[in-house]
């Protein structure tokens, strides 16, 4: 089979994967809203969009963005994973370059370091939104 079939069958793999997580993740932050919170809105004559829009939502994404970002930061590390149906990545360049130059110890150190410094941004990121809403 070509590489390209490969990649595709990795991309869809772990989208899919990561779809279900995050609709798990959306589905859970909007029924953490209080429903009392939801019933205050009706009550006043609120409109269920606009219900939606002002009342859940915003609590909905502050509940939801500590998940959404370690999904994505598993995400990234799980395209390690796709090196095992020859998706070309770093672990699989690792693994390479370590049987040529036989130097593993100091190139899975470099691999390493890569994925922190993807990883770790993501993670900073993912703080600032959870402090700019929390308030």
């Amino acid at each position: 089979m070509p590489q390209c079939e490969f990649d595709q069958a990795a991309m869809i793999g772990l989208g899919l994967n990561a779809a279900a997580y995050l609709s798990e993740i959306y589905r859970s932050g909007l029924e953490a809203v209080p429903k009392g919170q939801v019933e205050a809105a009706k009550a006043i004559g609120m409109p269920h969009l606009k219900v939606l829009r002002w009342v859940v939502l915003p609590q909905a994404i502050r509940i939801v963005l500590a998940p959404i970002g370690s999904v994505a930061i598993s995400l990234l590390k799980d395209t390690s994973v796709a090196s095992l149906i020859a998706a070309p990545d770093l672990m699989l360049r690792a693994q390479d370059l370590s049987s040529v130059y036989f130097m593993p110890l100091e190139i899975y150190i470099l691999v390493g370091a890569i994925y922190f410094a993807l990883c770790y941004p993501l993670s900073l990121g993912v703080r600032l939104l959870e402090r700019k809403t929390r308030h």
